[in-house]
């Protein structure tokens, strides 16, 4: 992703075989990518490890334009698994986001604070904090739509995660909303609404969508439940070779209610 340059200095400790520890300071740290920005270390950052505990103290990152700022300090207990820390995000330039993306997306404006706080044991950790993006353009190229004013909102109280996402597509306004369980493997509840939304433009195809449905994600298992009413699309393919013409005795609709044919 990049180049990467450090510098340390500190004091190793030995008492014994078993016994080793390293007290310094962390002076020098410059991240050059292409993808990820320019970033380096604000100030000289306290660094201390040993074999029963590992401790960082006001480690902070600046973007090289002044667009982002990411802070960090904590402590981790080895023996006892105990941790606890606090991370500071502040982004103004959402490219650096970019390569955490799925390739179909592209974000392209917008900004982002988080400050966050974690303790208790690394299997099954607290959480308390919030996160914003603000004034989002995303973009899906291969469906030919943007999600403009884009706005996120996270919440963490203890081992649960609330969020909120809303965004206009074709004008439209949708709404997503979600739960994430920390202590019960990350499962996560969504309900997507909307009314009459633009879920696809390209040249073979317009699709408009009001989706009302609720997914349930526990582990590998996604259940969908809900509805997804279709109130308008436009296929034109441009490729007539692909296509195929079945004759009306050879199509059979299985449903509930279903009107009789004209």
């Amino acid at each position: 992703l990049g180049k990467f340059e450090w510098k340390a200095n500190g004091l190793l400790i030995q008492k014994n075989t078993s016994s080793i520890s390293w007290k310094g300071k962390l002076t020098l740290l410059k991240i050059r990518s292409g993808k990820l920005g320019n970033w380096s270390l604000a100030n000289p950052s306290l660094l201390n490890f040993s074999n029963q505990k590992i401790n960082l103290t006001s480690f902070c990152l600046n973007e090289a334009n002044r667009r982002g700022k990411i802070c960090a300090n904590g402590a981790w207990q080895t023996q006892t698994q105990a941790i606890r820390g606090r991370l500071q995000i502040s982004l103004n330039n959402l490219r650096h986001l970019q390569p955490f993306l799925p390739r179909i997306m592209q974000l392209s404006s917008g900004k982002l604070n988080a400050n966050f706080a974690i303790s208790g044991h690394i299997q099954n950790p607290r959480v308390s904090g919030s996160a914003k993006l603000l004034n989002g353009k995303l973009t899906l190229p291969t469906y030919g739509i943007t999600l403009t004013g884009t706005t996120i909102t996270i919440q963490a109280r203890g081992q649960q995660l609330y969020y909120q996402a809303k965004a206009l597509t074709g004008g439209k306004p949708v709404t997503i909303k979600g739960t994430t369980h920390l202590a019960s493997g990350f499962s996560t509840t969504l309900s997507v609404q909307g009314n009459n939304l633009l879920l696809a433009k390209t040249p073979e195809y317009t699709i408009y969508a009001s989706p009302d449905i609720k997914v349930s994600i526990q582990k590998q298992h996604v259940t969908v439940d809900g509805r997804v009413l279709i109130p308008k699309a436009l296929i034109e393919p441009s490729d007539f070779r692909n296509v195929v013409t079945l004759q009306t005795n050879e199509v059979e609709i299985i449903g509930r209610n279903l009107p009789k044919p004209e």
